[in-house]
C-alpha cells in the first residue's frame, strides 16, 4: 500500500472554518500523530513538496506538475485583452477576500473582468464575499463560474490573459506548491502570484510573471496593470513559462519516478 500525500493535511486543519477555533491545534497534532503511524506502516510514502520529505523519512518526490497533454499549445488562441482568471477553492487562504479587494482597485480601468473557477469552501464564505462584491458594485466584473469539468479548464486558460495565485501566509502555503500555477504557465499565462517560498522556488528565476507582497492588494493591482499595459512583455513571460513546463515542470517527466517505484516495490515482494 502507497499513501500519496498532496496535501499539508495536518496544516489544513488549522484553516478549517468548520472546526471550533479553539479545537484546530489539537485537531493539526492528533493528525500529525495519525499520519505518522500510519505512513510508518506502509510499503512506501509519496510527497508532493520537499518540506514534506522532513515528515517521512524515505519517502519519494513527486511535484504535482500538470500533463503537457492537457494543455498542449494551441494554434489559435484568441486572448481577452483584459481577462484576469484565478482557479481553485474560493477561501480567505487562499486569497478571495484579497482577489475582491484588487477588483475593488481595478474598477475604474474599463474592461477588467475577473473569472473565478472553483468552489467555495463553505455558505458563510460565499454569502460574505457575494455581498462584498454587491456592495462595490463588481457583480458584472467578478464572474462565479464555479466547479469545470477538468477538461474544460484549458480553453478558459488559453482566453484569459492573466493568470493569479494570491494565496496568503497561512502555515499551508507557506509550504505547498499551487498546482494551478503550473497549469496558467502550460498555457502561456503570465501570472501574478503571492511571493511565498514555494512559489518563489520555481517562479523566481524564470520571469515568468511578478511576485508581490502577498497581503497587499494595491501590490497585486500595480502588478496586474503592468502586465496588462506592457502585452508584449507579458506574452514573452507567458512563453518562458510554458517553455518551463514544456522543457521541465510536467508529468511526463515526473511520471517517470513514479513508475520506478513501482517497479522497486514489485521486485522487492
Amino acid at each position: 500500500v502507497i499513501y500519496d500525500c498532496h496535501e499539508y493535511y495536518a496544516e489544513a486543519m488549522a484553516a478549517r472554518m468548520w472546526i471550533p477555533r479553539i479545537f484546530r491545534p489539537l485537531a493539526r497534532i492528533a493528525f500529525e500523530v495519525f499520519e505518522s503511524l500510519i505512513a510508518s506502516s506502509l510499503s512506501a510514502v509519496v510527497v508532493v513538496t520537499d518540506n514534506q520529505l522532513l515528515s517521512f523519512e524515505g519517502a519519494t518526490l513527486l511535484y504535482n506538475f500538470p500533463a503537457q497533454r492537457s494543455f498542449a499549445a494551441s494554434t489559435s488562441v484568441v486572448r481577452n485583452e483584459r481577462q484576469l482568471i484565478c482557479v481553485g477553492q474560493l477561501s480567505r487562504p487562499r486569497g478571495v477576500f484579497m482577489l475582491v479587494e484588487i477588483m475593488r482597485l481595478l474598477k475604474k480601468y474599463e474592461g477588467v473582468e475577473l473569472l473565478l473557477l472553483g468552489r467555495f469552501d463553505s455558505e458563510g464564505t460565499k454569502d460574505e464575499v457575494q455581498s462584498l462584491v454587491a456592495d462595490a458594485d463588481l457583480t458584472e466584473r467578478i464572474l462565479f463560474l464555479g466547479q469545470i469539468p477538468y477538461e474544460e479548464l484549458k480553453s478558459y486558460l488559453l482566453r484569459a490573459t492573466v493568470g493569479l495565485v494570491p494565496l496568503q501566509p497561512t502555515s499551508q502555503y507557506l509550504k505547498g506548491i499551487p498546482t494551478k500555477m503550473f497549469e496558467y504557465m502550460a498555457c502561456g499565462l503570465p501570472v501574478v502570484a503571492s511571493d511565498l517560498p514555494p512559489i518563489r522556488q520555481f517562479m523566481g528565476d524564470l520571469n515568468c510573471g511578478l511576485l508581490v507582497d502577498p497581503t497587499d492588494p494595491r501590490a497585486h493591482a500595480e502588478a496586474i496593470l503592468y502586465l496588462l499595459g506592457h502585452p508584449n512583455e507579458a506574452q514573452r513571460m507567458g512563453e518562458n513559462g510554458r517553455r518551463a513546463v514544456k522543457e521541465k515542470y510536467n508529468w511526463e517527466s515526473e511520471g517517470r519516478k513514479l513508475l520506478a517505484l513501482y517497479k522497486e516495490l514489485l521486485s522487492a515482494r
